[in-house]
């Protein structure tokens, strides 16, 4: 039974209600419940939380280590308890960020990714002491509470709560300082990297036991491993006995190195800093470091730039080959969907498994799986040995791979012992294949998944060649990169219903690239309950040395193509940005980011795709409406005669420009509507595209190609004479035709609609770079702008956008040209919202608009939300026969996690205006949970993560999000309304 001090502390900061967990993310330890795993899935040999709070709750104990914990522990007195030891080995679990102390005098709030200290310097970790009254534990809930930390509030709470002193950044850091001193001394990268694996394998095997001090006397004449490395022969025996008993998989026979070098592995492994020399507590604990670290060691060492001499030696580097280390919340976002409802029994094959990182884990969940939690020596060798393929091109990797599997497997193992319990049967050349997936003989087995990450470099025309001739002609290939080719490759290597995960390159799915799109829809074609995954948002920190953005493709094959035997909804998930997500580097999904489209919709009208992800249910009918009503910008442009081209281009200066010798030269600096009066003239002779001269005839209306962070609108200009320009810009000659054209057109693109649309659908802005293609700007829905032009509403743009090139425009400027956009195009009221809040929207592909949209909502914002909730539903009553509605917007602590908005059908609540602020009584807990009494639902229980709900109870619904303003936008109100409106068709009571 759980202690009562503990029970009202928790109680207090929302992780319990009425001694109970308060939401599948709390869990209490009880001694019936054994966990799953050599340690439990807490990895904490001696610590023992009395309860935890996990981001993953779904994924039991079965779906590995990746989501972040929480540790509460009660202790009668602090001082007494080995509170640094306990410490030290959350650290080493790698993903608990806090660790609670509790007693009966105090909590203390630990720093679960500080570096460990040792004794009393351990208080040097606590983050803050609160003592045992109200107003201490409130401030507590308001710190580091349920709802913080579910809404990932805590991480801007707590700004010395950081990844970067976690144990794998740690580590990582570390051990490259380590290689670059070995090599710096005169050691190769090869045998400095063998001989770092080699030391860190033998410390898992000390500190998890599996060498006992006698042992090690035994085999290398020393009982300490640390004394080991600081002779020569002492380490050769024991390098000599790895071999012998891993069977050569990981460790080739080499020499062994200088004693030099020796002594730097003995530094390290007693605590001495590779960079700083400094010599402190050793922080390591290997056998609750999670194994899958392994795979991060391979990426430091791949990376790292090998010495001048080296280079030329080396085939293409693993950058090149677009190989990147897969972060293990990117592994367990991929397994965690095709696992759902497995048996264990499957066989999973990755056709690129660099270090194992997936087949770790997939090993892992196999074994849990199959022994129902309670894995046997037995069961972990059969499926080590008959259920986890991997193909990779590179031998050191696979040695890697077999060296983390074994570690996996002794991991798993609830009895190693030596001898028959550290012994393996080879598994390079029989479950492990060096070589290239496409030649590697496979074909002699079925697997039922397929999964990994495959390269995404693009090898230029001679690798898109060779790709050509390898594939089977059967499917289109893409045009830049290479990963849907392993995607092709393993569906030639499918049977019926095996599972495919896989992480690619987003390019070809968000491509303009008709060939790109074609393979990419063919792949999903080809595939059955398809569920794509943008990680785009994610890149710079999931995937930094990348030159692409990221997607997640799930499917299933299906050998059966017969109409109607496969599924083409597909299911899109848009994996927002979030300042939590970037500073605990987990994946963070809501049931909002999810969205279905036939793949039909994708093939005709390819802007939905991207729109499906970004946007709402508003913006894919906009679009549709858009691209039905108007034309496009290319048919426009076409019809005219004159032609968007692309500026010029320096580069190389392999061609003749002396014909544009002494025109004005535009290098940069235009901004909306302005262009310098005092231009260079351009005096160069040669340029690698020069273009041709009459691109620059003016009148010439410019459109930059970049857009701006804090004015999110294309950057347009009309120039009134003959001017060169780079390839910064795209120019149109007006030379010949009415120059109004080119001023409606500048004001149509400067327009917010016009930022909304690029956003809904272009190739690049949005999802990878701030960049506008030309591409992009030709599929733009566009009125006939010669019969625009003398319109009321094109002579309105055309007034405007003159004005605003005498003087710049201000906010009621570019308001009146919105309006003056949203005019022509014919927008009615619920549009004009969509387009208006797509402005703010495309703010967010810069940090500053990231940070700002994720800034708690301010109450002016929450009125225009429930103003606009309230009109949308007064519209349906209306039409309905029915009352009207009004609103409450809650007053709750600016530090709330949360805010609240009631509304109520009139007549059946207190009489008021349709529209009032109230401060409810009590704190958010018992605010909480008056709504689920009145609805009779448990609401503490269903907000879990990042997602918003919807409670009924009789005449009221109350709307309950997350803090941040990206929550609440008018355009969610519209959409929120759509769904009460489906709720009371649906009666549904709460969501």
């Amino acid at each position: 039974m759980m202690d009562a001090t503990l029970t009202r502390v928790l109680e207090a900061t929302g992780y319990l209600v009425g001694g109970e967990p308060a939401a599948p993310s709390v869990a209490v330890a009880e001694p019936s419940i054994v966990e799953p795993g050599r340690h439990g899935w807490t990895r904490v040999p001696s610590f023992r939380p009395d309860a935890w709070w996990r981001s993953n709750p779904e994924s039991g104990g079965v779906g590995g280590e990746v989501g972040l914990r929480a540790f509460f522990k009660y202790v009668d007195d602090p001082d007494v308890v080995p509170v640094a030891d306990w410490q030290r080995e959350v650290w080493n679990h790698g993903f608990a960020p806090l660790l609670w102390i509790v007693s009966p005098r105090c909590v203390q709030l630990y720093n679960g990714f500080g570096l460990p200290k040792s004794g009393a310097k351990a208080d040097e970790n606590v983050i803050e002491t609160f003592s045992m009254v109200d107003e201490e534990l409130a401030r507590l809930d308001l710190l580091a509470g349920r709802l913080v930390m579910e809404t990932g509030q805590v991480w801007e709470r707590l700004p010395d709560v950081d990844r970067a002193t976690s144990v794998d950044e740690r580590l990582l850091l570390q051990i490259g300082a380590l290689e670059r001193r070995l090599v710096d001394g005169g050691l190769d990268r090869g045998p400095a990297q063998a001989l770092i694996g080699r030391a860190i394998f033998a410390q898992y095997l000390v500190d998890g036991g599996l060498i006992e001090r006698a042992e090690l006397q035994e085999i290398a004449g020393c009982q300490d491993l640390c004394k080991v490395f600081e002779d020569r022969e002492a380490t050769a025996s024991l390098f000599g006995w790895l071999r012998e008993t891993f069977n050569g998989d990981m460790f080739v026979s080499a020499r062994v190195p200088a004693e030099s070098y020796l002594q730097e592995m003995g530094d390290f492994l007693s605590g001495m800093d590779p960079e700083t020399r400094q010599t402190s507590l050793f922080p390591y604990r290997f056998d609750v470091i999670p194994v899958e670290l392994i795979s991060a060691i391979y990426e430091q060492f791949v990376h790292s730039q090998p010495r001048k001499s080296e280079r030329k030696k080396k085939s293409r580097s693993a950058r090149e080959r677009g190989v990147f280390y897969t972060p293990l919340t990117a592994v367990s976002l991929v397994l965690d969907e095709v696992f759902e409802g497995l048996s264990g029994e499957e066989r999973v094959l990755d056709l690129t498994c660099g270090s194992g990182v997936f087949l770790v884990e997939a090993l892992r969940r196999l074994v849990l799986l199959k022994s129902d939690g309670k894995p046997t020596r037995r069961v972990i060798r059969e499926v080590l040995y008959e259920q986890v393929y991997g193909v990779d091109i590179s031998r050191d990797a696979i040695r890697i791979a077999s060296f983390s599997l074994y570690l996996a497997a002794l991991e798993l193992d609830p009895t190693p012992r030596r001898k028959a319990g550290i012994r393996f049967e080879p598994l390079v050349g029989s479950t492990l294949l060096v070589g290239d997936a496409f030649d590697v003989e496979l074909e002699g087995r079925s697997y039922d998944l397929i999964v990994g990450n495959p390269p995404w470099s693009f090898r230029g025309r001679k690798g898109t060649a060779t790709r050509r001739a390898r594939t089977s002609g059967s499917l289109p290939i893409q045009p830049r990169g290479e990963s849907l080719d392993f995607v092709q490759r393993a569906m030639g290597l499918a049977s019926d219903g095996t599972r495919l995960g896989m992480i690619l390159s987003a390019t070809s799915f968000f491509g303009r690239s008709s060939t790109g799109q074609e393979a990419a829809q063919a792949v999903v074609r080809s595939l059955d309950s398809v569920t794509l995954v943008n990680l785009s948002e994610l890149s710079h920190w999931l995937f930094p040395k990348a030159k692409m953005p990221a997607m997640v493709l799930l499917g299933t094959w299906r050998r059966d193509r017969t109409a109607g035997a496969v599924d083409n909804q597909m299911v899109l998930v848009h994996a927002r940005w979030s300042p939590s997500g970037q500073r605990s580097h987990l994946i963070e999904l809501s049931p909002n980011d999810i969205a279905g489209l036939p793949l039909a919709s994708w093939e005709r009208n390819a802007s939905l795709f991207k729109a499906a992800f970004l946007g709402f249910r508003h913006d894919l009918l906009l679009l549709d409406e858009m691209t039905e009503r108007f034309g496009d910008l290319e048919d426009e442009l076409s019809t005219l005669g004159t032609p968007l081209r692309t500026g010029l281009t320096f580069g190389d200066g392999s061609d003749d420009a002396s014909f544009l010798r002494g025109l004005p030269l535009i290098r940069r600096g235009v901004r909306h509507f302005w262009i310098p009066e005092q231009l260079p003239t351009f005096d160069e002779s040669r340029a690698q595209w020069p273009r041709r001269r009459d691109n620059f005839e003016g009148p010439v209306l410019l459109l930059g190609e970049y857009l701006q962070s804090r004015m999110p609108r294309v950057v347009t200009a009309v120039a009134d004479s003959d001017v060169v320009y780079t390839d910064a810009y795209y120019g149109m000659s007006l030379k010949g035709y009415p120059q109004d054209i080119g001023y409606l057109l500048a004001g149509i693109l400067s327009s917010s609609f016009a930022s909304w649309y690029l956003l809904m659908s272009a190739s690049a802005f949005g999802i990878w770079i701030r960049r506008v293609k030309k591409a992009d700007l030709m599929t733009m829905p566009m009125p006939d702008l010669q019969e625009a032009v003398g319109t009321r509403e094109g002579k309105r743009i055309l007034d405007l956008v003159q004005g605003f090139h005498r003087e710049s425009p201000d906010a009621k400027g570019w308001s009146r040209l919105d309006d003056a956009v949203a005019d022509l195009y014919r927008l009615d009221d619920v549009e004009r919202t969509v387009v208006e809040d797509g402005l703010f929207r495309a703010t967010w592909q810069w940090d500053a608009g990231r940070r700002d949209a994720v800034a708690h909502v301010r109450e002016k914002e929450l009125q225009e939300y429930a103003e606009t909730f309230l009109s949308s539903m007064d519209s349906w009553l209306a039409d309905s026969g029915q009352r009207s509605m009004r609103g409450e917007i809650y007053r709750l602590g600016s530090r709330e996690p949360v805010r609240v908005i009631r509304f109520l059908l009139d007549g059946h609540a207190e009489d008021g205006p349709p529209l009032d602020v109230v401060t409810p009584s009590g704190r958010l807990h018992e605010v909480l949970a008056r709504i689920g009494g009145r609805a009779q639902v448990r609401v503490s229980n269903a907000l879990v993560g990042l997602r918003d709900l919807r409670v009924h109870a009789g005449d009221e619904v109350c709307i309950i999000k997350p803090a941040a303003r990206r929550y609440w936008l008018r355009v969610n109100a519209i959409e929120d309304a759509d769904a009460v409106i489906q709720d009371v068709f649906d009666g549904v009571p709460a969501e």
